[in-house]
């Protein structure tokens, strides 16, 4: 018996003097109230009503036990429906997780128009390199790079991350701009250090640009890469390859002002690279709440702008 359910039938019964009227209010048959109330009998060990021509009638035990349990019943009903209203306001604390370079460059800079957006909002921005556990750190949203592997977390794709091949004016002034991939096995490339990653980077034909598109699926070109420095963070990547050190795969995102200001030149671009989807990951507990929601779809509008207007700029360069 779900006891709580139960006291609630039985409170109503006492207020309308009838199980069929009760039964209409909570959808249901007279005979399932009828049983309910009844195990609610025999749980407590007594009679709650009197049944008479004119309706149902408390006993004296029952009408004692109305007495006691209704504000209980209006407690939890109020505790209830104040928690409800509370999931679907979007205020409160939201606590985000990104990567440095993502931070920088994607979330803080729209944080002022999501504050704006809604007032009772706050928001707990932790910046890590690492992929958090969500439980663990107490996080409700989490920006990922990648192919995901948690089938137990909630994900929204945001968009893709396109990745392009950069170096500086004066490195490839001293040392050449190759027009291939092969061509940059002789070349000085930086290199992105991941879990499970190798130092091949992966070109395919882009016959968006190339003066002899193929047809069909593009075939992988793949090159294997040397070179004196590598690093776990993007930040220092991008920090790298605008030092002159190198040629870097990088996203495009993180560059974008670089390639239009001049700093960063693009190369092979008669070549694509795969894209990287992003992804909002949260816990399948943060379904219904209405904060997340709507802090996730916040940025899924935000970042479809971003992303497509770095289109242009890239496209033009070079």
């Amino acid at each position: 018996m779900n006891e709580l359910k139960a006291m609630r039938v039985f409170v109503r019964c006492a207020e309308r003097g009838s199980f069929s009227a009760v039964a209409r209010e909570f959808e249901t048959t007279q005979p399932n109230i009828s049983k309910l109330v009844a195990a609610l009998e025999a749980h407590l060990g007594g009679k709650l009503f009197v049944r008479a021509v004119q309706g149902l009638r408390l006993s004296p035990e029952g009408q004692q036990y109305y007495s006691e349990i209704k504000p209980v019943v209006e407690a939890l009903t109020r505790a209830e429906e104040n928690f409800g209203q509370l999931r679907n306001q979007v205020s409160g604390t939201v606590r985000l997780s990104a990567s440095q370079a993502f931070a920088r460059l994607q979330v803080l800079p729209h944080l002022p128009a999501l504050l704006a957006r809604y007032p009772q909002l706050q928001v707990d921005l932790q910046v890590n390199d690492r992929a958090v556990d969500l439980i663990e750190d107490n996080i409700d949203i989490a920006f990922r790079f990648g192919p995901l592997k948690d089938s137990t977390l909630l994900a929204r794709r945001l968009g893709v991350s396109r990745r392009v091949t950069v170096a500086t004016p004066a490195y490839l002034q001293q040392y050449g701009t190759p027009l291939a991939p092969a061509e940059l096995a002789g070349h000085e490339c930086i290199f992105f250090d991941q879990p499970n990653t190798s130092r091949d980077w992966t070109y395919f034909l882009n016959p968006t640009r190339a003066a002899s598109p193929q047809a069909g699926r593009p075939r992988p070109i793949p090159v294997r890469i040397a070179g004196r420095f590598q690093t776990n963070s993007p930040e220092a990547l991008r920090q790298a390859v605008l030092s002159g050190m190198g040629i870097a795969q990088i996203s495009a995102w993180m560059v974008s002002a670089d390639i239009q200001a001049g700093r960063l030149c693009l190369l092979l671009q008669d070549y694509a690279i795969a894209d990287t989807p992003i992804h909002a990951v949260s816990t399948l507990n943060a379904r219904q709440s209405a904060k997340i929601k709507a802090v996730i779809d916040f940025y899924e509008a935000a970042l479809r702008e971003e992303l497509a207007a770095t289109q242009p700029v890239l496209g033009d360069a070079g």
